[in-house]
């Protein structure tokens, strides 16, 4: 009887859910169409990309580290902190400079 019941319906199994094969086909649909918009995506991507590495190459070469840096972990690094703390040292002495010189230079004018 029950075979009577599932024989007129293709696109179920057994149970009366969808078939592997159905959902399948749709998966591989799907993926399709996401290459396809990838692959449009990307013209859009990658030529503008070029004329940049092209026009500055040494900049180029600076994000790709940075970017290669912080995926690979470095950012939380020991490293990292005594990178970042030297700089704001370094930047920290430099305010410090250009504010006395503009509080000297505004004394001297009044």
């Amino acid at each position: 009887m029950r075979n009577e019941d599932t024989m007129g319906s293709e696109n179920q199994d057994d149970d009366g859910g969808p078939r592997v094969s159905d959902a399948a086909r749709k998966l591989s649909e799907s993926l399709g169409e996401l290459g396809r918009a990838l692959s449009d995506g990307r013209q859009g991507i990658v030529e503008p990309m070029a004329e940049f590495i092209q026009e500055r190459p040494l900049a180029a070469v600076g994000i790709a580290f940075g970017v290669g840096y912080v995926l690979g972990g470095g950012l939380f690094s020991r490293t990292t902190g005594r990178v970042i703390g030297l700089g704001w040292r370094l930047g920290g002495m430099a305010l410090a400079r250009n504010l006395l010189g503009s509080l000297a230079g505004a004394g001297q004018e009044i």
